[in-house]
């Protein structure tokens, strides 16, 4: 089994769970991207090939590393209720490499500010912004750490 990744805009719930947990949080608010913004933030990937499943009700992106996409790095994004792919949404991505998401996350936080990534194993969630160094989250996130 793998892990799930849920990708939380940071604002009013968000903010106040973290600081309940003893996390630091931005000053700024993010907001929920729109599926199409998450086409243009996965549009700025390199390294990677993506591949996109849309029909009624059903909003997926499986990004691939585009020279090894046999064993390397992947992940999966799927938009909770997609209905419009111009209106906010819910996502999570559907296992895969944690390095991939943080750096995927971050291409979000550009245009939608901070976001929080939640794994469903019960460890602390990474905070991803916009200034964020993604390298650094990769190293300290107790997520990747255990």
């Amino acid at each position: 089994m793998g892990v799930l990744y849920s990708a939380f805009p940071i604002e009013n719930d968000v903010r106040e769970w973290l600081t309940d947990e003893g996390l630091p949080t931005p000053e700024n608010d993010g907001r929920a991207p729109t599926p199409n913004g998450l086409m243009a933030a996965l549009d700025t990937l390199e390294d990677e090939a993506v591949s996109y499943n849309i029909s009624e009700g059903v909003w997926q992106a499986q990004i691939v590393d585009a020279t090894s996409p046999e064993t390397g790095p992947w992940t999966m994004i799927n938009v909770l209720e997609f209905s419009d792919a111009d209106e906010p949404c819910r996502l999570y991505f559907e296992k895969g490499w944690p390095e991939l998401i943080v750096k995927i996350v971050h291409r979000i936080a550009q245009k939608c500010g901070p976001i929080a990534i939640v794994p469903d194993t019960g460890c602390p969630p990474a905070v991803v912004e916009s200034s964020s160094n993604v390298d650094n989250i990769v190293k300290t996130w107790e997520h990747l750490m255990g």
